[in-house]
């Protein structure tokens, strides 16, 4: 993946370069989905679906796991059509069907609270799996393996084929797919879209309009500490 021109770009806020080295298409393993919105329609959808499909067949825990650290599509928002949540919900409709149950064969579970009795930590990532017995359990990658808990028991958690970018730090996935949302929004920034890239190990697909990546270039995360805020307010 050669990633490093098109980060540093993002990294300076420089859109021209940032647009030249996408549309370029010279950047090994980065792909331009320029204007696509619908990140699960044709042949975008299916890559993607693709990715996933396999973890409905797979019965080992520890392979499941590695599996489902192949692909991942990462929102910049929650909420909303181009959200997590809303995009989590097509994924699995088009997995397991529109009457799926809420746990099954297959299904990516992102925990989202820390529970130190369960040895469960906000931003860990599950699979469900049914046993021999018939019985679902949600795996988890362990300090010695890996181990099951029965759903039920399990902290707040959601879906975790889409994530916004914020869950997703710290994480790395094989092929990462990016969509920025239709309009501008507060969230985007030029932090954000550099971290969403950087979460790609071989493969970024990023699909997004000129418009809302040149806004999201020219906007930075304000980060502005206790001390700086104290200095700030003696010098003024």
């Amino acid at each position: 993946l050669d990633l490093a021109p098109l980060a540093a770009a993002v990294r300076e806020g420089d859109a021209d370069t940032t647009l030249a080295l996408l549309r370029g298409g010279e950047l090994a393993g980065v792909h331009f989905h320029e204007d696509l919105l619908e990140p699960l329609a044709g042949s975008a959808g299916e890559a993607l679906l693709g990715a996933w499909r396999p973890l409905l067949q797979i019965h080992d825990p520890a392979a499941a796991l590695a599996l489902a650290a192949r692909a991942r599509l990462l929102t910049a928002v929650r909420e909303g059509p181009h959200g997590a949540r809303t995009l989590n919900a097509r994924i699995e409709e088009a997995l397991a069907g529109t009457q799926h149950p809420r746990y099954y064969h297959g299904r990516l579970l992102l925990i989202t609270e820390n529970s130190y009795r369960h040895g469960l930590f906000n931003g860990d990532i599950g699979v469900c799996l049914r046993g021999e017995d018939g019985v679902i359990a949600a795996w988890f990658a362990g300090g010695e393996g890996v181990r099951g808990l029965h759903p039920a028991a399990l902290p707040a958690h959601e879906g975790a084929f889409a994530m916004t970018v914020h869950k997703a730090q710290g994480s790395e996935f094989d092929q990462v797919w990016l969509q920025l949302p239709r309009q501008d929004g507060r969230g985007l920034s030029r932090e954000l879209l550099y971290t969403g890239l950087t979460r790609a190990r071989d493969a970024v697909h990023l699909c997004a309009s000129e418009p809302v990546l040149r806004a999201a270039l020219a906007r930075r995360t304000a980060r502005v500490s206790g001390l700086e805020w104290r200095l700030r307010a003696a010098s003024g």
